[in-house]
């Protein structure tokens, strides 16, 4: 733990520890500025989907990818990780509000039912006769 002679406060003025689970910690002016900018953008970039995802971790380090990125709107479909857990929140980073933001919908067609276009991704090698297509190809 580093130690610090700042003293820092949550918003409502509140004194925060200065050591502790980082879930605990207020999230800085920098990252707030970051997801207060992404919102802002609404639906002018993309969304992103968690099928299935079960890691809670997992879901917490998407939100911190998409903040880095200016992205806000997070879509978990059909999940067993829970968006607001402590390890969530840890592995956010910063992008706390996202998790807290993001929508849960129990079918993929929900969640992309206001979307235009669709695009998938996997790392994941998978028979399928859905066509693949290059990122440059599918735009």
């Amino acid at each position: 733990c580093m130690l610090s002679t700042a003293a820092v406060a949550w918003p409502d003025g509140s004194p925060a520890p200065k050591c502790g689970p980082k879930a605990a910690r207020p999230i800085t002016p920098t990252k707030t500025a970051a997801y207060e900018a992404a919102v802002a953008r609404g639906s002018a970039v993309p969304s992103v989907l968690l099928c299935r995802p079960f890691d809670d971790g997992n879901v917490g380090a998407a939100a911190r990818a998409m903040l880095n990125f200016g992205l806000s709107d997070l879509r978990l479909v059909d999940p067993t990780a829970h968006a607001q857990s402590d390890e969530a929140v840890l592995r956010a980073s910063g992008a706390a509000p996202i998790l807290r933001r993001c929508e849960t919908h129990e079918t993929a067609a929900d969640a992309v039912a206001d979307l235009q276009l669709v695009l998938a991704t996997t790392a994941r090698p998978r028979e399928s006769r859905i066509p693949v297509y290059a990122p440059r190809e599918a735009m």
